[in-house]
């Protein structure tokens, strides 16, 4: 019995060990990944913007109306006070807007650095969307920011970011895809596009490319071709099918063809992007078509 009670702590202590191994080799590789994207990031970084002396309320009222259709307060709440949902749990912004400065706002908002230089994570769409807002849109969220009252907010959780991270098991697996698999992080997708900031007086193809930049792209990715992962969306090609009356349905009401509700995409224009203009939508409709007419030539 003794021999046998050996042989199960010697086989235990064995598949511990090679456990443990693997766990440290997937929390390197995570270390060696979330350098790379910071490194990637920073090489981003462009001269900090200059903010008005005095800011005035049309741009805050410009800031507030981004707040909804660039969907922060879908995450940070109505009133950027902090949220939990089943996904994430973001932090109070007219909290924590007192430790950072205009231009450490903008780094965050813009790049997803924190004002210790590390990322922000979690769900914080920086780099698909907000990395190519103008600056005249940073400052108004900034200005927007800022005006708010001090809200309290007791019930969200000190620990922010997204509730999905990397797990226990998440890093087993990884060092064990790396050590028999040769697996590794891909450190590519850091290297981003350039920035394409366009303002109203561009045109409305080159500001509707905008547009769909900075408010499409988290969910239908950096190209706005769709995504197969977690979002299942569809090449934003498909707008070009629908008449302006018929978009402006959809991103309103959230009514597809055939007066179809089309899931999370009918909560976000509901409650977010039925705060674009018309003319901002009509802008967007518009570069859809010149991209499906592109992709039809070629």
């Amino acid at each position: 019995m003794k021999k046998a009670m050996k042989i199960v702590l010697i086989i235990l202590s064995l598949i511990i060990l090679i456990v443990g191994y693997f766990y440290w080799k997937g929390y390197q590789l995570k270390k060696g990944y979330e350098a790379n994207e910071i490194q990637y990031t920073k090489k981003r970084l462009p001269a900090d913007i200059n903010f008005p002396k005095s800011i005035d309320s049309t741009l805050i009222s410009r800031g507030k109306r981004l707040s909804n259709t660039l969907h922060c307060t879908y995450c940070h709440g109505d009133l950027l006070q902090g949220r939990e949902t089943e996904e994430r749990v973001s932090p109070n912004l007219t909290k924590v807007r007192h430790q950072y400065s205009n231009a450490e706002l903008v780094k965050a908002i813009r790049y997803g650095i924190n004002k210790d230089g590390a990322l922000i994570g979690g769900d914080m769409p920086s780099a698909e969307s907000y990395y190519h807002l103008n600056d005249t849109d940073i400052k108004a969220i900034v200005a927007y920011i800022r005006s708010l009252p001090n809200l309290s907010n007791e019930n969200i959780p000190s620990t922010y970011g997204n509730k999905n991270g990397t797990s226990i098991f998440d890093l087993i697996r990884g060092g064990y895809a790396n050590v028999f698999l040769g697996w590794e992080p891909n450190v590519d997708e850091f290297v981003y596009s350039s920035p394409r900031p366009a303002y109203p007086s561009d045109g409305i193809m080159r500001y509707g490319q905008y547009l769909s930049q900075t408010h499409c792209a988290r969910c239908h990715g950096e190209n706005l071709s769709g995504e197969n992962g977690y979002w299942e969306t569809a090449d934003l090609a498909v707008g070009a099918g629908y008449s302006l009356d018929q978009f402006e349905r959809l991103l309103r009401e959230g009514k597809a063809l055939g007066d179809r509700d089309i899931g999370f995409m009918t909560k976000l224009a509901k409650g977010y992007l039925s705060h674009l203009t018309d003319s901002e939508i009509q802008a967007i409709h518009s570069y859809l078509k010149k991209r499906a007419d592109s992709s039809r030539e070629n």
